[in-house]
């Protein structure tokens, strides 16, 4: 079995554990699978569990190593033939095979090939990447853990691209309150879930419709992510709410945002901010992504700079002045019924990731 088919092993490997937040006993067999995985090794494999979220780090024994390898086990929920990899036309097939097992298999493989190896890197995989991070990437920031870059394939879709920029995410609950009544005397009552539907529809009016949208969509945008209200079907609701979850871009500031919404909503609507989230910009200049360039430039590729629009624990990184190296192998599909990663852009993607090691950490 070459290199490339034992990745490819790996990588399905991972799919097969339904890694899902609603699956923590699955969850922590994968790390379980990852800490034998270096077994036998002389790294260092430290196991933690902050507020049920699962991480692990591998290192030679320093908190703060020139690189980190980083990533997240935790995957979006699926259906039952998604965590049955299979192989079709070149590709892996399965949940998590973009995002981002395959990338994960690089990088455990690369540290495993490392281990005797004085170079300063190490291996950084967390179990909440998918609702936020906090228990994982920023729990392992704010006790020590950092580098001065990190390599994270979770943005790019393609080996050549490198993520230059990720929107900001804030997410706003919006709850509206009634007053119960029958549902044949509706007038006797006052509905919630109207008020929050009139609060909604106020709110998307803040932001440019998708079809005015610049050719990038590199511009502010709303969605509503959930929505809840009413007790039953025959009572006026005296309860209703409302999640939306807002990206934006540099250009923007969320303040204003909430300050735009504020003024377009009745006051009797209560706002509450779940989540506020920097984007993330990493500088084209930076000495760590010159290098990076320099790898893919070595393995015949032509680096493009890309722009992404979801949010990832780069931002953790990012935030601290720490580059971020987003990109990962070909593939298409992530939280969508047909994920899937092309196998030998597993085998590109592993080369730059080795030759920029190569280059900015020595051998």
């Amino acid at each position: 079995m070459n290199e490339l088919q034992k990745m490819v092993k790996l990588t399905k490997d991972l799919i097969k554990f339904r890694t899902t937040l609603n699956r923590p006993s699955e969850l922590s067999h994968c790390f379980d699978y990852v800490e034998r995985y270096f077994k036998g090794t002389n790294l260092k494999v430290k196991r933690f569990v902050h507020n049920g979220v699962n991480s692990i780090v591998v290192t030679h024994g320093e908190k703060i190593p020139k690189v980190f390898l980083a990533g997240h086990l935790d995957v979006v929920d699926g259906e039952d033939h998604q965590f049955k990899p299979y192989e079709k036309s070149g590709r892996i097939y399965g949940r998590g095979a973009l995002d981002m097992k395959s990338g994960i298999a690089v990088l455990m493989a690369i540290m495993k090939e490392r281990a005797k190896m004085s170079a300063s890197v190490g291996l950084m995989l967390t179990g909440d990447e998918e609702i936020g991070g906090f228990d994982g990437t920023k729990f392992l920031i704010d006790n020590g853990y950092s580098a001065s870059a990190v390599i994270l394939p979770d943005g790019g879709k393609a080996p050549n691209k490198i993520v230059q920029k990720e929107k900001g995410a804030m997410w706003l609950k919006l709850t509206a309150k009634g007053k119960a009544a029958h549902g044949s005397v509706p007038w006797l009552g006052d509905n919630a879930i109207v008020k929050l539907t009139e609060a909604v529809t106020a709110v998307l009016s803040c932001f440019t419709p998708h079809e005015d949208h610049p050719n990038d969509h590199w511009i502010s945008t709303c969605n509503i992510g959930h929505i809840e209200g009413g007790s039953a079907n025959n009572r006026v609701a005296e309860y209703a709410s409302a999640v939306c979850d807002i990206r934006f871009t540099e250009k923007d500031e969320p303040k204003k945002i909430v300050e735009m919404i504020k003024g377009k909503i009745e006051k009797d609507i209560k706002i509450e901010q779940l989540l506020n989230e920097p984007l993330v910009y990493v500088n084209s200049e930076h000495a760590v992504v010159k290098a990076y360039q320099q790898a893919m430039r070595i393995n015949g590729l032509k680096p493009q700079f890309a722009l992404d629009y979801g949010s990832s624990d780069a931002r953790f990184f990012t935030s601290l002045g720490i580059p971020v190296i987003l990109s990962q192998p070909k593939g298409e599909g992530h939280h969508g019924k047909n994920e899937w990663v092309d196998i030998d852009s597993i085998e590109i993607y592993t080369n730059v990731v080795k030759t920029f090691l190569e280059i900015y950490c020595c051998p």
